[in-house]
């Protein structure tokens, strides 16, 4: 069995190497030659899988170790019976992460907002979850569910809210399509000194607003993580952005161990492979109380940093080559739920606990 997979899935070849013959690629340079050698192929978003890459090619499993699956040909797949999966969830905790230092960074406080949420999947359901706990008021929008906790009907519900998330996923037709969902109609009617955060998919931000809003609203704050053509990135944004970063909001080291953990334990049960348990391999560090919540997710990520990384890199000529590079080098960051927090306060404990934190004497 020949296994090809994305160079930058961790720990992939520890788990895939025994089943058969592992090689990796670098994800945008997958060519149709290589892609279609391969009976397992393991991929990340940058990489498009449909007829032109695997032509009349039928791999035994595509798996992509990502929550988005916008980068498979799904119909494709299906009508020639190729089996694939995604990793749903595997890094929900990671763009809570994001969000929550965003909101940090440019609100300096994580309490007492209005907060609107569009989708409920598995990210759009975690960051809704942390904000509760955090005390805030959530309002959350997805026309694919009904029955939700704070749901609202219509996107214009959401008229008002201090921080808007994105976590939508790409759709460009259908009942429901994305592209272009969040326009300047919403984002003109936001609350004073408002927060954007785009952490889904680029293009469900019509970013064409950002510019044409720099004039009527120039009080409201841009975070953009994903980017409506990316890697080729439009520059004459970035000025009008208070965080900058490129597509990062997912990668820390448990959510990227997890896609792979998630696709090879779908392997062992399409190949009958001897299924076994998984240990990220992640030790906690401890981390003492800094007087804050605030403090104390700025201390484990700040993301602050990845906009300083992103801004000096994003210059032409090679920007899109950066991009990736920023991408590929990314610094190893952990989640809450790697760090065991010492001499936290009683009653602030049950909070840390909700965010995913380990809490010494609980």
């Amino acid at each position: 069995m020949r296994i090809l997979a994305d160079e930058n899935m961790p720990i992939a070849q520890q788990l895939f190497s025994k089943h058969g013959h592992f090689e990796t690629f670098t994800g945008r340079s997958l060519t149709a030659t290589t892609a279609q050698t391969a009976d397992v192929l393991l991929v990340r978003s940058v990489t498009q899988v449909n007829s032109s890459l695997l032509g009349e090619h039928r791999p035994g499993f595509v798996g992509t170790a990502t929550i988005g699956v916008d980068h498979l040909d799904q119909a494709f797949l299906k009508a020639n019976d190729i089996a694939y999966a995604s990793a749903p969830g595997c890094n929900a905790n990671s763009v809570a992460q994001f969000v929550l230092s965003s909101i940090a960074t440019v609100k300096e406080h994580l309490s007492n907002l209005t907060v609107g949420v569009v989708a409920q999947g598995n990210v759009g359901r975690t960051v809704a979850g942390q904000l509760r706990a955090l005390d805030n008021q959530v309002k959350v929008y997805d026309p694919h569910l009904s029955g939700l906790t704070d749901q609202v009907e219509n996107l214009s519900d959401l008229a008002g809210v201090d921080v808007l998330c994105l976590h939508a996923p790409y759709i460009t037709d259908g009942e429901h399509p994305t592209l272009g969902l969040v326009d300047q109609t919403l984002l003109e009617t936001l609350a004073p000194n408002a927060t954007v955060i785009s952490a889904g998919r680029g293009g469900v931000l019509n970013e064409l607003a950002i510019k044409q809003l720099s004039n009527t609203r120039p009080d409201i704050k841009w975070v953009l993580d994903v980017w409506h053509k990316e890697p080729d990135v439009d520059l004459s944004l970035i000025p009008f952005v208070e965080i900058a970063t490129p597509h990062i909001a997912g990668h820390s080291v448990e959510g990227k161990r997890m896609g792979t953990v998630m696709l090879y334990q779908r392997c062992c049960e399409l190949f009958n492979w001897p299924s076994v348990s998984v240990d990220l391999g992640i030790e906690p560090f401890s981390i003492r109380w800094p007087g804050s919540i605030e403090a104390l997710v700025l201390a484990i990520y700040d993301v602050r940093e990845d906009d300083k990384r992103f801004r000096a890199a994003m210059q032409l000529p090679k920007a899109v080559e950066q991009f990736d590079l920023l991408r590929k080098n990314y610094p190893k960051r952990y989640e809450p739920r790697s760090y065991r927090v010492e001499d936290a306060p009683d009653k602030i404990k049950p909070t840390l606990t909700a965010l995913g934190f380990e809490v010494a004497d609980v």
